[in-house]
């Protein structure tokens, strides 16, 4: 077991409800899984942005064999989730039946399932980490609620693009991390027909013949969700209006807020 940061700890040997494995992990195993994820931690620190968000998100880290993706789940599903969200819970190492349960908004402790090593569709391992620390974080404070994404956009507006807020938000901090640590593409999608890499933001181009630069229109087109952010998580807002990264909608949100009052 290591300090990943405040409130985290990167365990390579978890408790058997937490994982979906063979057999336990030796200890040499859980040395080596605990090693490659402090690995990925350094690596976002190595950014101001991914730096602050590791001082702000937390929860516990433990194995998976699943290289394709990653998961977090609440130690107590209800608390995790939002006033009046109604989720489902496994109670782990209890039962693999899921029952529904309303969000009471206390907060849980959260697991987050992740390979170091996995492919993730092309995903950097450090920029899907980060995505799932918001997860993870969103459920401990008790936040968590999936509300649709189509009513964050404007009148007429459509979105295949992501499924709910949560996943927006996750894909926002994200790529705005990946964005300051000099990838040079970004995500912009999260589901939209399974294939994350139809939703791609490039460095050096635009969208809709606009002229503006991708992360401009991101701003344009979810800005009702970046106040969301402002909402819910104003220390995150906070930090991600300060980074200095080519993909930035939140401040470009604010950027476009200010012009206006000009």
């Amino acid at each position: 077991m290591e300090l990943f940061g405040p409130n985290t700890i990167v365990d390579g040997a978890p408790e058997p409800g937490f994982v979906v494995t063979r057999r336990p992990n030796t200890k040499a195993e859980g040395a080596a899984y605990e090693k490659a994820v402090l690995a990925l931690r350094a690596r976002i620190a190595g950014a101001p942005f991914g730096r602050r968000m590791l001082e702000l998100l937390c929860n516990n880290i433990a194995p998976t064999l699943n290289k394709m993706n990653a998961a977090v789940v609440s130690v107590y599903a209800a608390d995790g989730a939002a006033v009046g969200e109604v989720t489902t819970s496994k109670i782990p190492g209890v039962s693999s039946e899921e029952v529904t349960v309303a969000g009471t908004g206390r907060g849980s402790v959260a697991v987050l399932l992740f390979h170091p090593n996995g492919t993730f569709d092309g995903l950097r391992a450090d920029v899907l980490l980060l995505h799932e620390l918001v997860h993870a974080y969103r459920k401990a404070q008790g936040r968590w609620a999936k509300l649709p994404i189509q009513q964050f956009l404007d009148p007429g507006q459509s979105d295949l693009h992501f499924p709910n807020w949560e996943e927006w938000f996750a894909v926002a901090v994200e790529s705005t991390y990946a964005a300051e640590a000099g990838v040079p593409k970004v995500r912009i999608g999260h589901d939209a027909f399974s294939t994350w890499s139809l939703f791609m933001a490039d460095q050096n181009g635009t969208m809709n013949f606009t002229g503006r630069t991708f992360s401009q229109n991101f701003a344009d087109r979810y800005w009702r969700a970046i106040e969301r952010i402002l909402q819910q998580e104003p220390e995150i807002y906070r930090a991600m209006a300060a980074s200095a990264a080519w993909f930035n909608p939140v401040r470009d949100f604010e950027r476009d807020m200010l012009s206006s009052r000009t």
